[in-house]
């Protein structure tokens, strides 16, 4: 309002200000206040994307197309550019760099910008997914938190003998209709019996679907990635993230 003020009052009114010392605060206020909500923004930006990947998780056995990792990157892009542009202007205030010493802290937002551009370009385009805060902050009542009630119904058993982690694209609500079991319920007994998210618990099934056709001689004959495939993975790249999170182990083997 000051600025538009003076503007609006004449060209002597702006060359006085330019030369006045409020000119100088109101330039290190606005430059204080841009920073705090740059730095807010960007923080809330990575909060909702952790509370994202958590209830992703926790919802689907497959999420290489709906991980939003690229939303991640490029926050961190930002944060870098950010830092460097600001690590520029202050050596420019010390040294009084020329333009082409001081213009370099343009090149990580052109890498931001062309990586964004390149991730946006390539991504696959993911199933409709219905996500809210208040829907990843819910907890289940204290009365299912045991998973006591489902334990006792053997629901791992089910999902063994029916092989439901085969299914490429299962998620935590289809398993739950399949089994005929309250979705919050089954989520905290996979939980609190084994100490994983479902993601984990149903890909480490597929992974030990994957030893097993290894282990058969007739299987020889198929390339690594088909019988991964046969085991209910859908990529390359979330076949080997479960796997090499198997080999270091987990609470408890869901077998």
């Amino acid at each position: 309002m000051v600025e538009f003020s003076v503007f609006a009052a004449g060209n002597e009114s702006v060359l006085k200000f330019q030369n006045s010392t409020l000119s100088d605060v109101l330039e290190v206020i606005h430059y204080v206040v841009r920073i705090i909500l740059l730095t807010y923004c960007l923080w809330s930006s990575l909060k909702i994307y952790k509370s994202y990947k958590a209830w992703s998780l926790d919802q689907f056995s497959n999420i290489e197309t709906i991980s939003f990792r690229w939303f991640r990157n490029f926050i961190y892009f930002m944060i870098s550019w950010l830092v460097c542009r600001e690590i520029l202007f202050v050596l420019d205030e010390i040294l009084e760099l020329s333009f082409y010493q001081d213009w370099w802290w343009n090149l990580p937002l052109v890498l931001t910008a062309f990586y964004v551009g390149l991730q946006g370009y390539s991504q696959p385009q993911p199933k409709r997914i219905l996500f809210s805060l208040n829907l990843a902050k819910t907890k289940a009542p204290a009365a299912l938190e045991t998973g006591k009630v489902l334990v006792q119904k053997e629901w791992n058993r089910k999902i063994d003998e029916n092989n439901y982690y085969l299914q490429p694209e299962l998620t935590l609500n289809n398993l739950a209709r399949q089994l005929h079991e309250n979705l919050r319920e089954l989520s905290n007994a996979i939980k609190q019996e084994y100490g994983v998210n479902f993601n984990d618990f149903i890909n480490q099934k597929r992974v030990v679907a994957f030893e097993q056709r290894i282990a058969v001689n007739d299987q020889q004959q198929f390339t690594l990635l088909s019988l991964a495939y046969e085991s209910g993975f859908n990529s390359k790249a979330t076949f080997h993230r479960a796997f090499k999170k198997t080999q270091k182990g987990y609470p408890k083997r869901v077998f």
